[in-house]
């Protein structure tokens, strides 16, 4: 008979959203099910190759250092492990209204580390990034709810340098969503 393997699942920042399944983690104590862990400090409590499966909703845009945090997580994650990271888009108002947000995203932001991309672990100057850490990104979607029935959101999403580079701001985007996975050679 095989062996069942336990799949480690990690709800990060996970406030009142607490998930059957996952370690659930929060910087400040909710319930006995939520284990608190400052984001901010590393290394993380975990075994590196360990997690099979990280959210990140809502929480990368509070976080100090959202390089670092990459970093780790992509430390503690198995290979092929899934990354779901969930944003407010720089455009957005909720990027700017709260006062714990350290900063927003935009559709590139993962793409150092992207191994699909043209600058393959170069930032946009052509300086190697000198990190081992790399993803595939799966997908990348712009969320907004104003424009989910015109068929301005799947125009945005099917032109996304277009939308990023020229209408953006006239027509400002809601959320950003990331599905990575985890590429360890």
């Amino acid at each position: 008979m095989a062996q069942k393997t336990n799949t480690l699942k990690l709800n990060l920042g996970c406030g009142k959203d607490i998930r059957k399944g996952y370690i659930n983690i929060d910087c400040i104590k909710g319930s006995k099910r939520i284990k608190v862990i400052d984001l901010n400090e590393f290394p993380y409590p975990f075994e590196d190759d360990s997690i099979d499966e990280v959210l990140a909703i809502d929480i990368i845009e509070h976080l100090e250092n959202a390089k670092k945090v990459i970093e780790e997580l992509w430390k503690i994650c198995k290979p092929n492990a899934k990354i779901y990271i969930r944003t407010a888009h720089y455009t957005s108002h909720c990027a700017w209204q709260s006062l714990t947000h350290v900063r927003p995203f935009g559709l590139y932001s993962f793409n150092y580390y992207n191994i699909d991309d043209e600058y393959k672990g170069k930032s946009l100057n052509n300086t190697p990034l000198n990190s081992p850490v790399k993803f595939k990104i799966k997908s990348k979607f712009l969320f907004n709810s104003y424009y989910k029935y015109t068929g301005l959101e799947y125009l945005f999403n099917r032109f996304p340098k277009f939308y990023e580079k020229l209408l953006c701001f006239i027509f400002p985007c809601g959320l950003l969503e990331f599905k990575l996975k985890v590429i360890k050679c």
